[in-house]
């Protein structure tokens, strides 16, 4: 995946901010979010033991929208992972190298809104852009893409380009191009498009990984359907993902499925579980993984859970069970069968700026 040592996203950002301090623009969304998401976990991955607090995507972000002309405005957004631990790695937000709480860009961008869509430069999702349609255990141990990205597959990817359709209906699509800058026709190619109606979430997506074709190296390929529904107190969920040309390998391939369900057993009280299972074409790689948890919220922005989750592995498999959006990570050796349990808080914020600064 492309990644710069200083990424554009923040040259952006200031772009966004001079035109909407200057009054060049008039800001229909100008806002300020994040997400503190601790935890404590005691982990056995068969390799090593832990107990230890984990910082987990924790972030914080700006985002804004201003109208430039009619039916023609600026769409902007800066994201930026931290680590509440102040370890400045193994945060769950992804790569870095440096110290501190501040860690990695994550999603961020600028572009331009239209009525025919929107067309934006930047760091967009990759597998997250479906991997989280309906991942009841998301950026915590049990998280659906410890096994639906443990084979490579890019959460987010970076220098890209995106087109997304105008919502009608509650219907969306998007579609993501990241050039291969003449590295072997090693572009990324990611499509995604969801529908919403009554309670009813369909998605669905296809990620096409360049690989290098100067080592006669096949494509990772990926498809997946997801579909949700929620019910007075319950939902219920299931998705499926194919893969082929795991590694830039053809012959490596794997079909993954995931069902779950959650259910509000008292006033703001729930209780959920999800099993994934990834069957690969050989008969030593299968894996499944198994969560579950209860949570209580303490309001409309605090959340508190316990956790526990397996993944088991057959001997040539090596999944974990707290990786994916997970801080501490930690990797089993294969045909090791890891496990953790977790205690998490997590809270979130969104408040809007414009006012407060005077925009109009």
């Amino acid at each position: 995946m492309s990644q710069l040592q200083h990424p554009p996203e923040r040259f952006f950002l200031l772009i966004a901010c001079f035109l909407g301090f200057s009054g060049v623009a008039f800001a229909q969304e100008f806002s300020l979010y994040g997400v503190a998401h601790l935890s404590l976990d005691s982990i056995e991955s068969g390799r090593d033991e832990e107990f230890d607090a984990a910082s987990n995507s924790s972030r914080v972000g700006i985002r804004g929208k201003f109208d430039l002309a009619p039916d023609i405005a600026m769409v902007f957004q800066y994201e930026q992972g931290l680590d509440l631990t102040f370890r400045g790695e193994n945060d769950g937000n992804g790569p870095v190298s440096r110290d501190g709480p501040v860690t990695t860009v994550r999603d961020s961008w600028l572009g331009l809104d239209t009525r025919f869509g929107a067309l934006k430069g930047g760091k967009f999702g990759g597998l997250n852009q479906w991997v989280y349609n309906f991942n009841l255990f998301a950026d915590q141990i049990g998280d659906l893409g410890n096994l639906w990205g443990g084979t490579g597959l890019p959460g987010r990817v970076s220098e890209g380009l995106q087109f997304s359709l105008p919502e009608f209906r509650g219907f969306n699509a998007r579609a993501t191009w990241v050039p291969d800058e003449g590295r072997g026709d090693q572009n990324i190619l990611v499509y995604s498009a969801n529908f919403q109606y009554r309670g009813l979430n369909l998605g669905t997506g296809f990620l096409d990984l360049g690989r290098d074709i100067a080592l006669d190296e096949r494509d990772h390929l990926a498809w997946a359907l997801t579909a949700s529904h929620g019910i007075d107190r319950f939902n219920l969920g299931l998705g499926w993902q194919r893969e082929i040309g795991i590694d830039g390998q053809r012959a490596r391939q794997r079909n993954s499925f995931t069902f779950g369900a959650s259910a509000e057993v008292l006033p703001q009280t729930r209780i959920k579980s999800q099993v994934t299972v990834s069957d690969a074409n050989r008969s030593d790689a299968d894996a499944w993984q198994w969560a579950i948890s209860t949570e209580r919220s303490l309001g409309e922005r605090v959340l508190i859970y316990l956790a526990f989750s397996r993944t088991f592995n057959e001997s040539a498999a090596a999944f974990s069970t707290n990786n994916y959006g997970k801080g501490r990570a930690l990797f089993p050796a294969a045909g090791k069968d890891p496990w953790a349990v977790s205690l998490g808080l997590n809270i979130s914020f969104e408040r809007n700026l414009a006012r407060l600064i005077g925009v109009r």
